[in-house]
């Protein structure tokens, strides 16, 4: 086999390899995550505690007029700021 040859048969096959490699990751199935929207709303208020003092808390609710605390516990997904408004909209 000559040089010349060999050169055409080698840059042949890492091109191969190459196309084939690059149409397996184009052919790869990604991976999406469903979407869960939950609304919920920042409430405050005291709530007595055992030695009837009142403290102050500010925490999420999924209704509107209660303070629950603690509260249910959530996670965060995606990396909105949270805003400080009547209610928050955010995917859990």
């Amino acid at each position: 086999m000559k040089r010349r040859d060999f050169l055409k048969v080698g840059t042949a096959g890492v091109t191969g390899s190459l196309l084939t490699g690059v149409g397996l990751i184009a052919w790869t199935p990604r991976a999406q995550a469903a979407t869960i929207n939950k609304t919920y709303y920042i409430n405050d208020g005291y709530i007595k505690q055992p030695d009837d003092v009142d403290v102050y808390f500010k925490g999420f609710s999924s209704s509107r007029n209660s303070l629950t605390v603690p509260g249910k516990q959530f996670s965060w997904v995606s990396q909105r700021p949270l805003h400080s408004n009547n209610w928050v909209n955010n995917y859990v």
